[in-house]
């Protein structure tokens, strides 16, 4: 089964992407651009980069957005569009 997992990022200076990133094997953090994003603690909203950078992360959803997304500007890659059609007509899951 794959890790790869479509997200909403909030970056710290206020962009958002919706892109598609690599969960960890114990699934509490995230690879992204060969960097691990980790929680501080266990309870937190944010996850920070080995250089410092917090990043705000939040599955995709079928059903809502995120708060802090809602109404405004966002980026979407061409991969997560890709994946998010394949999720949509049920063809994930099924390798």
């Amino acid at each position: 089964m794959s890790r790869e997992t479509i997200v909403w990022i909030l970056d710290e200076s206020g962009h958002i992407t919706v892109e598609v990133i690599t969960r960890t094997k114990n699934g509490c953090g995230y690879h992204r651009d060969g960097q691990l994003l980790t929680r501080p603690h266990m309870f937190s909203r944010y996850f920070v980069s080995p250089t410092g950078q917090c990043f705000q992360i939040e599955p995709v959803s079928k059903f809502e957005i995120p708060e802090w997304a809602d109404g405004k500007r966002y980026v979407i890659t061409a991969q997560a569009k890709a994946r998010y059609q394949q999720w949509m007509a049920g063809k994930l899951g099924r390798e």
